[in-house]
């Protein structure tokens, strides 16, 4: 079941505070939710059509709901590897947050680790901003390593005026067209939200409703 989790200063059991947001993380891996999504009536056949639909790269779109991002990212355990990312939708609203997944994302179990004591996720933009960090802090060692890999190999060169191995060179290759390809597509997908205006400036405010686990 998806786990409901009440963010911010409004934690009142109708969840009706306006200065707080509702934030659902689904596991579209699991058969009853995805289905449960699809009758969510809550939510517009638009966005739930766009949550639902196979992620085939990183996107940015408005939906009646919301704000809907699509981001290729790092699975737990996987800091150095950028062969197999995972994929995660997050639906930013007014006072809804919604992440899809399938299986773990480092994200999202970095968030829910950090819920208990960070008391500055008030908004769901709050709640993108802190995934965001967390991915880009995963992102540093693969980088770093990258680096220092590549010094080194071009130390060796200069030492011994030796030309490493073709297939050295093109593993470097390829780590590097991995490396910058998923900074910008993650850069494509974020860079709009420091331009576009929040469509819930004209959205009515609702309140969206899933009988699911709850967590404070």
């Amino acid at each position: 079941m998806p786990e409901i989790t009440r963010l911010g200063s409004g934690k009142a059991g109708d969840n009706t505070c306006p200065d707080g947001v509702t934030w659902f993380d689904i596991n579209i891996a699991d058969n009853t939710d995805r289905e449960r999504l699809r009758a969510w009536q809550e939510i517009s056949e638009q966005t739930r059509t766009a949550l639902l639909e196979p992620m085939s790269f990183s996107h940015y779109e408005q939906v009646p709901d919301g704000i809907l991002l699509g981001m290729r990212t790092l699975r737990p355990g996987e800091k150095d590897d950028l062969t197999d990312p995972g994929d995660i939708k997050l639906l930013i609203g007014p006072t809804t947050a919604i992440t899809l997944r399938s299986g773990k994302v480092a994200a999202v179990d970095q968030l829910r680790q950090n819920l208990p004591s960070n008391k500055s996720l008030v908004t769901a933009v709050d709640l993108l901003g802190f995934m965001v960090t967390g991915m880009t802090n995963r992102m540093e060692p693969v980088i770093s390593d990258l680096t220092q890999d590549i010094d080194d190999v071009e130390d060796a060169m200069l030492d011994s005026g030796l030309v490493p191995p073709q297939q050295t060179l093109s593993e470097f290759q390829r780590r590097i067209v991995r490396t910058r390809r998923h900074v910008s597509n993650t850069r494509q997908v974020l860079d709009p939200m420091a331009t576009d205006p929040p469509p819930w400036r004209w959205m009515p405010t609702t309140v969206k409703r899933w009988s699911g686990r709850r967590s404070t």
